[in-house]
Order: structure tokens, then sequence, then C-alpha cells
């Protein structure tokens, strides 16, 4: 696919053009130049213009980016950064990356003389070690904040001391992920983190008891990161500081079992066993720093790590059963702990198009602590290692490749654009839209706007010049914006014949069929909404004679626990202003009356009238305190088969609530609900529950602690009287009180 990119080279009948081609990487065949017109003007209105302007522009920066994506590689555990550091970034998303690295050693009197063998005899001679180790790796990056890792380790450690001959480890597997701040221009500092599981291969299988799991705190000093190319520096520093729970040493315990009960007696895994199957009886804080010149066909490095033992483990070290030339970690120090420094680089031998992506490295690890002083605690560190490896990273989006190519053009110059306010209206709070907003101008007679569903309008074609308007909408306060729409330029306005009257643009524009080309100018006005609050008012009656009371206390707490009390009037009435949208309680006491709670869900601006109702004290208690329950005189009804609370049921709520104010020794009670047996088990029982819990809820909304009530439905299993009549139905379908602690 061939686009172009045009740049002004003006003469006198022609043009030169430098143009930037992007041309796909998948698709590399020739294409042919089509012409376009730079402005799409009709030929009617087009002019010559004499002036060459030729430039050239620079690569884009994103294309430089995932150039340099495919110089991001795996480490040894698959994660990309340098060998052992891992880095706070990650490729480009939609890459991928698969690498093998290979790892020898060979030498003489590494892990001997005085190495115990498995059957407990010790050899004082020189070992011959041969040390072969490959990894495969991959990593994808499937976000630029994200990178999902694995890699497979097969090792063999030869040893001439050992009776166990060649040390085979077939299947140590990591897999892991790494989280980064996402890339951003000119940032050089960037942090992220990883984590990962091990799982440890134990002779012809895997433990899942000796999975380890690792974690990591991940920094980058990026240098190179600077859009000003005179400003890059080719380094790259990168620190990491992890924690590793090391589960290997389950490997150790399960050989060392086994060989207990061969001989009779403890005995230690050897050194040598240690060092071919990668064995730790502790965990390490994991701390490292490198670098890394950054440079186009190579990538120098250096980094050093050290693997501070850490005993969550509570490994005892018995110096009786030590493997020989063995210590305790506590007497070897420092010396005994494993450290290495790496040398290394990696080549970029990118030769042709095909190839890119492709790396090879080369390393070296000089052991600097834990190669001569060993801890049983620990693995051996080999003092010194090569490693070889390559790589090859893919990017799934095709790369854009710039190419110049000289275009001859002739170029036609469209009239002077005329000019339009393409605005919205949003609440300033929540930048929502808002529909069906009135936009009128504030000092040149022209038609007002009205926004659609999306809070957007758009003018006719206006003259530059200062425009004020003034902005409503239903539920917000009035506000204004303005905008400036600015001169043409001189030559533009020679060519522009039009009024500059905005009544005469408005009714003289011309249509869209000429050419002309219209400017939207943006505008954005913002209007503050209205308090979302309501009134609330109402008047308070007696419930049997219906007359008013006055001078009853009303109490309103708002949905934000805001309290007010006032008195109701003469007439018993009461009034809220400004109360918060939302469930407000309303509580009224007055004398000679139980105390009513009523709640209410008040809309934003929408005024709410209630006429509440009071019930008298009963001259005659309807609920009487017994040593085991609170009887009821009166029964609480309920809608037909339903949990819904009756209006006629208020007033012995509010009688049982008030008499538990008036008895704070009674510290719980049980509300129990009680059926007839005329629906199924199931049925009666839900229903008895449903209601015994519709009057714990009323109760607690009467001003009862919720502490005190329990509810329990017991459906037709404690019937009072005989289910044969209705009459013993209507006694067995009741609500009861029971004291169960005072």
């Amino acid at each position: 696919m061939l686009r172009s990119k045009t740049c002004l080279s003006l003469l006198a009948s022609s043009v030169v053009c430098t143009t930037q081609l992007a041309v796909a990487a998948a698709g590399s065949g020739a294409a042919a130049l089509d012409d376009v017109s730079l402005s799409g003007a009709a030929p009617v209105a087009a002019r010559t213009v004499g002036e060459d302007v030729s430039t050239k522009e620079a690569a884009p920066r994103s294309e430089e980016l995932r150039l340099r994506s495919l110089q991001v590689q795996n480490g040894l555990y698959g994660s990309t950064g340098l060998l052992r550091m891992r880095g706070a970034d990650t490729a480009d998303t939609g890459t991928f990356r698969f690498s093998v690295l290979g790892n020898m050693y060979s030498g003489s009197g590494f892990l001997c003389p005085d190495c115990s063998q498995p059957n407990g005899s010790v050899v004082a001679n020189d070992d011959e070690v041969t040390f072969l180790a490959t990894r495969m790796g991959l990593s994808v990056t499937p976000t630029d904040y994200f990178e999902g890792y694995a890699s497979l380790l097969f090792q063999t450690a030869e040893n001439n001391q050992s009776n166990s001959g060649t040390v085979q480890v077939m299947g140590d597997s990591v897999i892991g992920g790494k989280g980064v701040w996402p890339w951003t221009p000119d940032r050089v500092l960037t942090a992220g983190g990883s984590g990962e599981l091990r799982f440890n291969g134990s002779p012809g299988a895997v433990g899942i008891e000796a999975a380890s799991v690792a974690i990591n705190a991940l920094g980058t000093l990026d240098l190179t990161n600077r859009r000003d190319v005179l400003k890059r520096v080719p380094l790259r520093v990168h620190v990491n500081a992890g924690y590793l729970f090391d589960n290997s040493g389950a490997l150790a315990e399960a050989i060392e079992d086994q060989r207990e009960d061969d001989l009779g007696s403890p005995q230690r895994i050897t050194r040598i066993e240690r060092f071919g199957h990668n064995i730790n009886r502790t965990d390490s804080m994991v701390l490292g720093v490198g670098a890394e010149g950054v440079f186009e066909k190579v990538r120098p490095f250096i980094e050093w790590s050290v693997d501070v033992p850490v005993n969550r483990q509570d490994h005892q070290c018995d110096t009786a059963y030590l493997s020989a030339g063995d210590s305790c970690l506590e007497s070897g120090g420092f010396a005994a702990v494993p450290s290495r420094l790496t040398l290394g680089a990696r080549a970029y031998p990118w030769f042709s198009e095909w190839a890119e992506g492709t790396s090879l490295l080369a390393a070296l690890d000089i052991g600097t602590s834990g190669t001569s002083t060993f801890a049983e605690e620990t693995r051996p560190e080999l003092p010194w290692s090569a490693h070889i490896g390559l790589s090859y990273a893919y990017d799934v989006v095709p790369r854009v490749l710039t190419v110049e190519k000289i275009v001859e053009k002739r170029v036609v110059i469209a009239p002077p654009p005329q000019f339009r306010i393409a605005g919205s209206v949003v609440d300033v709070e929540t930048r929502q839209p808002l529909f069906n907003a009135g936009v009128r101008y504030k000092s040149q007679p022209l038609t007002g706007m009205i926004t659609d569903q999306q809070g957007s309008f758009r003018s006719a074609r206006l003259v530059p010049g200062s425009y004020e308007f003034t902005v409503s909408a239903v539920g917000y306060h009035d506000g204004s914006c303005s905008l400036v729409i600015t001169e043409p330029s001189a030559e533009a306005s020679a060519a522009d014949n039009t009024s500059s009257d905005p009544l005469a643009m408005n009714e003289q524009a011309p249509s869209a069929d000429t050419g002309t080309p219209v400017e939207d100018s943006p505008l954005v006005c913002e209007l503050k909404p209205l308090p979302k609050v309501a009134t609330i008012q109402g008047t308070i009656q007696d419930s049997e004679s219906g007359d008013l009371i006055s001078g009853a206390a009303v109490a309103i707490t708002d949905p934000l626990g805001r309290k007010l009390t006032l008195q109701s009037n003469g007439g018993g009435e009461f009034r809220f202003k400004n109360v918060q949208a939302g469930l407000s309680t309303v509580s009224i006491v007055a004398d000679g009356y139980l105390s009513s709670v009523s709640q209410f869900e008040l809309e934003a601006r929408r005024d709410v009238t209630a006429r509440l109702a009071l019930h008298k004290k009963p001259k005659r208690p309807n609920v009487v305190v017994t040593a085991k329950e609170l009887r009821l005189k009166k029964q609480v009804h309920f809608t037909h088969s339903s949990a819904q609370i009756l209006p006629d049921s208020m007033a012995i709520i509010e009688e049982i609530a008030s008499v538990l104010g008036e008895h704070p020794e009674i510290v719980r009670v049980e509300i129990q609900g009680h059926t007839d047996n005329s629906g199924t088990d199931a049925f009666n029982l839900k229903l008895s529950d449903d209601r015994a819990a519709a009057v714990r809820t009323a109760l607690i909304l009467n001003g009862v602690d919720k502490l005190r009530l329990t509810a329990r439905g017991y459906g037709h299993t404690q019937p009072k009287g005989t289910n044969a009549t209705e009459r013993g139905r209507a006694k067995n379908r009741r609500v009861a009180l029971a004291i169960q602690k005072r």
C-alpha cells in the first residue's frame, strides 16, 4: 500500500515536492503514485503561486521505538533485561522473543578434595567437574505495561569424585510476569516489579513440594530516552531487589530420608549433589545492579548480584552431620554467600531485513564469593562460567519504512475559509454533556441554538470576531462562554469579498456546493448544577380523631447523617427546606402519643408533602413484660401470604419499641414468627422467617438497638391452638417476643 504526505515546493508552473511514503513491511512491491490535490478545491477557484518552500521531515519517533524493541531480548529466566538483571521496562506491545542460552564450566579442584560420598565415605582427591546447561526462554508483551515470560532448563553436572556419576536436571522451569510503568517520552526513571514460580526438577520428576516463588522490585535509569537526539547518553542502569521463597531443600530432605533408612544413620546430601541438583536450604534476598552501553550493533554490559541467605525454613545446621568440607553459614560468613560478577555483550548482526530481531549473546560469570568456602545451606557458586546465546524478537505490528520520493505536483489554492463554532455544553463537575441546553448570543442579534443528545451545537457561518454566549439548562445555574475567531491572513483577506456584518454573513453565506472550505472553531461551555436538595413539609394528626397536633417535636435525619429538630405549629404543620436528596428519616415525639418514625426517598428539586398520624398511648398496655416474654395483647397483622406489615399494626410496633426503651435491662429479644399449617413446610418456614425479620426492621427504624433483636421463623412447628378450625389457625398465625437475656 502506498500513501503520500505532501510538502510544498512551488515553481511558476510546476512544483517539486519531497514526499514521505509509508510502506507497510508486509507489502514491499511496487505501486503507482496517484495525483492528490493539496486542498481538494474546485479548479474554478485555483491560482498558482511561485514560491519554493521544499522541506524534509525526520523519521517518525514510533518507527524508531519499534525498531529498538527488536533489540530487547530475554535474560537468564526469560524476562527482558541483561543476563540476570531485569529491566523496569519492556518492548512495544505486540512483540515476543524466543531465546536459547548455553552455559558451561570445566575445571578441577572446585568442589573437592574432602568430598563426602552418598554412602558416608570421604574422598580426598581433587575433582574434575564438567557443567553444561541449556535454558530456553519465551517472553510476550501483550500490553504496554505487562510482560509474561517462561523458561525451561536442561542441565548436566559431571564429577569424577561422585559415586552418582553424572547428575542430570531436566525440566527446571520458570513462569512469571513483569509489570512496569508504560513508556512515555523523556522519562528516564522507571520502576516495576515481577513475580514468578520456579519448579525444581527432582530425579525422575518435578517436585511440586519443591516449587519456589520469586518476587522482585525493579528500577531502570534510561539516559537514551530523549526526544532531543543531542541529549541522549548511550547508557542504561538497572537495579533489582527481590526475595526468593526457595523450597528446593525439599528435594534434599527426600534423598536424606531414604539414605537414613538404607544406612541406619542420618546422612546429609553431598556438596556435589547440592550443586548438581540446584538445592538451597534457605531463602535468598537477591540484590543486584547492572549497566549496559546502548549502541547500534552491540550492547556491552556489566552486572553484579548476590544471593543473601535468609533462614525462613529454620534449618538447623548440625556440625556432627556436615558433609566433608562444608561449614555452617554463621561460621562461613560472606565468603560462603553466593555472588558473581558478569561481563558480557549482545550483538545485532542485522545484515538483511529478514534477520531483524536476531541477537547473539556472550558473557562470562566470575564468582566473587561462595566458590571455595562452602556452607551446607547454600549451593556452591562456580568459579567462572561462560554463557553464549541466540535470541530472536518478532513484532506482529508491521513496521513503517520511510522512503523519500520526488514528485512533480501542480498546487491549487482554495478560496479563503469561512468560520463556524462547533461547541458543546457540559456539567462542570461530571463533564457529562447536557441535552436541550439553550445557547444564545449575548451581543449579536443572531439566532440561538439548542444542544442535541450529545450536548453539541453548531453555529451558522460567521466572520472573524469576538462572540459571547449565555447558556441555560434545567437544573443548572445560568452560565456564559466566549470565543474569538481570529482574522485570516492578508492574502486570504484579499481574495475574500464577503461582508463583515454578522447578519449579512448569516444571510448571504455561500452554499455547500461552491467548494468554499469552512473551519470549525471548538468551544466548551460549562454549567454548574443547582444544589440537589428538596423540601419536605407535612401535617401531624391524631390517628383516631384526625385532630391536628401542635407542639410535637419533629426531627429529620438526612442521608449525610445531619439532624435537625423543630416543633409543629398551631395547625400541626412542619417544614424542612434544603434537605439533601436521598433517604431521609422523620421521627415525631408528642405528649400522650407513641413516637413515630417514617422514611422518605427525596428527589432533587422535588418537594414532598406528607400527612403523618400519631397513635395515642393506650390506657391499658397491649405489651406486657413477663419473666420470659413481651406478651402481646394485639397481634401484628400482615398482608395475606406476605411479610408486609399492615398499617393498623404500626401502633403495636411503636408500643413494643416504647416498652423496650423503658426496659434497658432486657438485653436481647428473639422475635419469633409462627404460621398455621395451610402451606407446605418450606413455604411456612420462609414466610414466618420473613415476617419476624420485617418486625425486627420496623423496631430498629423506631429506635431499638439492632443488637438487642434477633429474628427467627418457626413455621407451623409450634402451634398454640388446633389447625382444624379457623379460630385455631388464627391463634397459630402470630408474632411472639421471647426474652433471651436480661
